[in-house]
């Protein structure tokens, strides 16, 4: 059974220990911290467990084998250091920091530690991404030409202003941060690393905050192309699709059409 403590307390974090409490035999969460323990007392009350803003301490508690960081996104890079030096295993959400150098730098220092350092992209995990890799495998597709994905929703109109998932700091490039890197994963996952990207974002709804309309193309090292929409402010969508010589598939809704 691994022991782990939550690192942020928020709507995410609290999901994340819902979905393990009492219900896991692999792992538990013992402990958590987060900035304002004072907002989380119910959830304290509900749980049995004891929740303080002191993140240090609970690095230094000997019986926390891993770190869950449900954080906001700015906070991620240090505290993967912090917990790869405490020697804790690193299960942190998405992103893994906000730009190439840190998360290569979080890597390395993960890997010098030898902990193992997880990212939270649970979409790689859909029964119909297995079938659809799996496919892939069996060249049932022929040669894979361009794929394609969107991954929208309302969610900005859920923000407020002092949210901080709606600052442009932490958010940047709009809904990629929340919505469109799952896709971005999903496609790198396929076809390998991307060698080319641009995109166009902007805000054209909202009034404050990250953008809402965020358009990505590019081009992977082993010759495909790709294009993803990612949009914080119209009906919810979810698509990706595989275009191959052969055979077209698309996932809609996360399930087969």
């Amino acid at each position: 059974m691994i022991n782990a403590g939550l690192v942020g307390a928020g709507r995410w974090g609290q999901t994340l220990l819902r979905s393990v409490h009492g219900k896991s035999e692999r792992i538990r969460i013992v402990r958590g911290v987060t900035r304002t323990p004072s907002k989380v007392e119910d959830l304290m009350i509900e749980t049995g467990i004891a929740i303080s803003d002191d993140f240090d301490a609970l690095l230094a508690s000997a019986d926390i084998d891993a770190v869950v960081i449900a954080t906001p996104h700015s906070q991620h890079f240090e505290q993967i250091l912090k917990a790869a030096s405490a020697g804790k295993h690193i299960f942190v959400e998405k992103p893994l920091t906000l730009d190439a150098a840190s998360a290569r730098a979080a890597y390395e220092a993960a890997h010098k530690a030898g902990v193992l350092l997880a990212l939270g992209h649970n979409r790689r995990c859909l029964p119909a991404f297995v079938d659809l890799r799996e496919r892939l495998d069996r060249g049932e597709l022929g040669h894979i030409l361009h794929v394609e994905g969107n991954f929208s929703g309302p969610s900005a109109f859920r923000q407020t202003r002092d949210n901080w998932r709606a600052s442009t700091d932490e958010s940047p490039a709009g809904g990629m941060t929340g919505k469109g890197i799952h896709i971005s994963d999903l496609m790198i996952s396929l076809l390998g690393p991307v060698s080319e990207v641009s995109t166009l974002s902007s805000r054209q709804v909202m009034s404050f905050g990250m953008d809402d309309t965020t358009h990505v193309m590019m081009r992977f090292a082993s010759g495909q192309t790709g294009s993803l929409n990612t949009l914080t402010a119209t009906p919810d969508d979810w698509r990706l699709q595989i275009y191959g010589t052969d055979a077209r598939i698309e996932i809609r809704d996360e399930r087969w059409l």
